[in-house]
């Protein structure tokens, strides 16, 4: 069978053609040409009769002050009045339930909705684990100083990819990762985790060092003068105690990753959001579909929430024993 993909944008769509993510693109037939002269020799222009396309036309809007628009408001008059008007269009308010099942029943829409929150679920999963693991190696590579108290070169390198990564938006990091860096890989779910998980590790990083820095210095004099080396002072005792401390910021950190990974979609992943976007398309209802996610994306959220909240009502109990 054949598998759809959409695009915001033409030009997305045929640099994944070129860069060999689909196998064709249908566009207008003036764009077409332009990338077809722009890309010379990566891309080739068929003629679509031959697979049975239609020919579509466009409409025309007026300009304001025109003379055919009392004509065309009209006919819409007309069309009106004898109930066409409201039979091709209808009333969105009407009944609220025809357009709930028309945006997740019918047609087995729910599947495409099943299918969007696998996409989220995976790449925020993937993304989370990436994060804690760069964040807790960035965290610890800022903290780290030369005995004289200065900074050393990995404390630099690590201050810098937190500065840097924090100071762009997410949206311009994934399309940098999706068109340049690594343009040629077809993996868009590698990409989008990696992505966000980088992301994630700059603000992990951050949310880790100030837990280590919360815990009395006391704590790490105490356990040298055990016989502890500095390492298992740092693993027994600090971050245990920075643990308590880390554990909030970091379920609001994770929830913060299920919400970014709404913007999937500018590189063309079918996520929740993106689906409700092709509904909207195809329904011409904004609402109901968007509404719909929404919901979802709450549900997320809020389980993630309650289960971090048991782990930290737990961690209070083990400090009153």
């Amino acid at each position: 069978g054949v598998t759809a993909q959409t695009y915001n944008r033409a030009i997305d769509a045929v640099n994944d053609l070129v860069n060999g993510r689909v196998d064709a693109v249908i566009i207008d037939k003036n764009p077409a040409e332009v990338f077809n002269t722009k890309f010379e020799g990566k891309v080739k222009i068929i003629d679509g009769a031959e697979f049975g396309f239609e020919t579509e036309e466009y409409a025309i809007a007026l300009p304001k002050g025109s003379e055919l628009v009392e004509q065309v408001n009209q006919a819409l008059a007309d069309l009106k009045a004898d109930g066409t008007f409201d039979a091709l269009v209808g009333n969105n308010m009407q009944n609220i339930w025809q357009h709930i099942y028309a945006a997740f029943i019918e047609a087995d829409r729910w599947k495409l909705y099943l299918k969007g929150l696998g996409v989220t679920l995976e790449v925020s999963f993937f993304a989370a684990l990436l994060g804690i693991l760069i964040g807790t190696i960035a965290a610890f590579l800022k903290l780290s100083t030369r005995k004289n108290g200065s900074k050393t070169i990995a404390s630099r390198i690590a201050s810098a990819y937190i500065d840097i990564i924090r100071g762009t938006p997410t949206t311009v990091q994934l399309l940098i990762m999706w068109s340049g860096i690594l343009a040629t890989c077809k993996n868009s779910v590698l990409i989008a985790s990696l992505t966000f998980g980088i992301n994630s590790g700059a603000y992990v990083a951050e949310i880790v060092r100030a837990g280590i820095l919360a815990v009395d210095k006391g704590q790490m004099e105490a356990g040298r003068s055990l016989g502890l080396n500095k390492f298992q002072t740092m693993r027994y005792i600090i971050i245990p105690q920075a643990f308590k401390s880390i554990l909030p910021p970091l379920g609001n950190e994770f929830i913060v990753l299920i919400k970014e990974t709404s913007i999937v979609g500018y590189v063309g992943m079918s996520d929740l959001t993106r689906v409700a976007n092709q509904m909207t398309s195809k329904l011409f209802d904004v609402f109901t579909p968007l509404l719909g996610i929404a919901f979802i994306y709450f549900v997320l959220t809020k389980v993630l929430s309650i289960l971090l909240a048991k782990l930290e009502r737990r961690l209070r109990k083990s400090d009153n024993r």
